[in-house]
């Protein structure tokens, strides 16, 4: 009797925890609302005056769709490690499987594997605009993921980190298929879109663990 009124008197105060809607769902919720917010960042930076429909060849689409399928992708692998006893070893493959495939379609599109950089075009092909607009487009994306992993009961916290600012990048990097000018050099693509996003999602691994708790 002691026991049941000391459990009585210890969860009368307790709110109910509110039940999470299932992982994948809550990837499609970012995902819509993100691709909102890069969309509108597309638009106020001129893409009505930039970008040219004819430019939208076969490989600009695949790329396009491909980076889709690679941001999508991630952030269901980042809410999935949010929740405990979810993830399993094969879903790295969410991640990884789109990321080649974005590389291999640049490879194709370059013509030959090898060599693929050329100082030629690196120095034609300047990236410091692309850069700041990666990081631009990243934001919005960013604090919305990180405020919905936190309510999870994540315990690989930098990793869920990592893996969230890389599906936000990967938005940005679709931001970045409609602003950037220099699409049509794989290698520019390469060196100025996939290296950035996939290098600055570092960073997610010390807010991973500062800011999702």
């Amino acid at each position: 009797m002691e026991t049941t009124k000391l459990i009585y008197s210890l969860t009368k105060n307790l709110k109910p925890v509110r039940r999470l809607i299932h992982p994948i769902k809550r990837a499609v919720i970012w995902f819509v609302s993100s691709l909102l917010f890069v969309s509108l960042g597309i638009y106020w930076s001129g893409i009505l005056q930039r970008f040219s429909p004819e430019s939208a060849n076969t490989f600009f689409i695949l790329e396009t769709i491909t980076i889709l399928w690679f941001t999508f992708s991630t952030a269901c692998l980042a809410f999935l490690l949010s929740v405990p006893g979810r993830f399993k070893p094969r879903m790295i493959g969410y991640a990884l499987v789109p990321l080649l495939s974005w590389v291999g379609l640049l490879f194709i599109q370059n013509g030959a594997f090898f060599p693929v950089f050329s100082v030629k075009i690196l120095s034609s092909v300047p990236g410091g605009s692309c850069a700041r607009d990666l990081a631009t487009l990243c934001v919005v994306p960013a604090l919305i993921i990180f405020s919905m992993l936190r309510l999870a009961s994540p315990q690989k916290r930098s990793l869920i980190g990592y893996v969230g600012l890389l599906s936000s990048f990967g938005l940005a990097a679709f931001g970045l298929q409609f602003i950037c000018g220099a699409l049509s050099s794989p290698v520019h693509v390469l060196m100025f879109h996939v290296s950035p996003a996939v290098g600055l999602s570092l960073l997610g691994l010390f807010f991973g663990k500062v800011l999702i708790k």
